[in-house]
């Protein structure tokens, strides 16, 4: 087999709040194999290495994943696992992981990707990917994004307006940036569902490491003279102790900040895909992903009565789970927690595990 050249920054370092009390600390989302008895980094790298090799796959993330990540994925080299001494969000992580692929010499094109999404159509994913590729290579842009077919008017994730209606997914068209919105009002999802303009944001970039790093240098000078002083050393014996000197004191910036809100519209190209991808991020994506609408998913000794469009999980093989008269609700059973919360207010979970991080009583039940 014929395997591309271009490098795979895959980031798999979130800590799961919002999939709370089945992801905890100790096991995020990204690496609970509840999606038909895979995780979604097992997922993501059997759809990356059949076609680039897992030597030219980099997987980001923190020191206590590493066991995890080389229990999922034993043959990934060591060498490829990249790891943050703290977490400083995105932006942070992926200008370290760009200065240690500067340092190993990389020149080919680089490819961001994120662990915790799910894709149904593999192949239309691939090709999207070479595509890119290619439009890097050719020089005739900078920077590609990849935006997917919305499924339904989402207002629990992020687009991408587009300045023409997509006429065919089959095609790979480039299409011009126009705008990012940032989980919209039900009335614009709506407007940019049915005009075709706008495009789920999955939020993977293809370009070059100098023209990412470029971003940091010139909207964030400070970050990138902290992210320069750590390369300096990358690869030495002194790295990991500088890294600890420096990484923890970074300030925590979005990637979006850095890069995404700052790109040049007329290098930058929009690839539009049907590629079946969803980003299960709560537990109602969750549910979404696999029975939409109405239908309910249910995994469990688990008994619901007249019930719709909700998520019932039931951990405990001797203990049933009964819900009744009751519509578009999360209810999850595990061996030491219980969570009841309408679908609506999902996103609150975040802050409710913040809460119980705070209070030494319930660390237990987040570890």
């Amino acid at each position: 087999m014929i395997y591309l050249f271009m490098k795979l920054i895959v980031f798999a370092g979130g800590a799961g709040k919002r999939f709370w009390p089945i992801g905890r600390e100790s096991k995020p989302k990204q690496f609970i194999r509840i999606f038909n008895g895979k995780s979604t980094f097992e997922l993501t790298i059997d759809r990356l290495a059949p076609v680039y090799g897992l030597y030219n796959i980099f997987v980001s993330t923190t020191e206590s994943y590493v066991p995890k990540i080389k229990e999922l994925v034993p043959d990934l080299p060591t060498s490829n696992i990249f790891t943050e001494p703290a977490r400083r969000d995105v932006g942070p992580a992926v200008g370290l992981a760009l200065m240690r692929l500067k340092k190993l010499g990389v020149k080919e094109p680089i490819a961001i990707i994120w662990a915790d999404h799910y894709i149904k159509n593999v192949k239309n994913f691939q090709n999207t990917l070479k595509k890119a590729e290619v439009l890097i290579l050719q020089k005739k842009y900078k920077v590609i994004l990849v935006g997917a077919k919305p499924q339904y008017p989402a207002t629990n994730l992020g687009w991408i307006k587009i300045s023409n209606p997509v006429k065919s997914f089959n095609k790979l068209k480039p299409y011009h940036l126009e705008d990012f919105v940032y989980r919209p009002e039900q009335e614009l999802a709506t407007k940019l569902y049915t005009e075709k303009t706008g495009l789920w944001n999955t939020a993977y970039m293809i370009s070059t490491i100098d023209t990412l790093l470029h971003f940091y240098s010139r909207h964030y000078p400070e970050l990138y003279k902290q992210l320069q002083e750590i390369y300096q050393y990358l690869e030495t014996p002194k790295e990991a102790q500088v890294l600890q000197n420096i990484y923890p004191s970074i300030p925590k910036i979005h990637f979006d900040h850095i890069v995404s809100y700052n790109l040049d519209k007329k290098s930058t190209a929009v690839l539009a895909t049907d590629m079946g991808w969803t980003d299960p991020g709560t537990l109602y994506s969750y549910k979404q992903t696999f029975k939409p609408n109405q239908d309910n998913f249910i995994q469990g000794q688990v008994v619901a009565k007249q019930i719709s469009d909700s998520l019932l999980i039931n951990q405990e093989p001797n203990k049933l789970l009964v819900t009744a008269y009751m519509d578009n609700i999360i209810v999850i059973n595990t061996k030491d927690a219980i969570l009841v919360i309408p679908a609506t207010k999902v996103k609150e979970i975040s802050t409710i595990y913040e809460k119980l991080m705070k209070n030494p009583k319930y660390n237990k039940y987040i570890k």
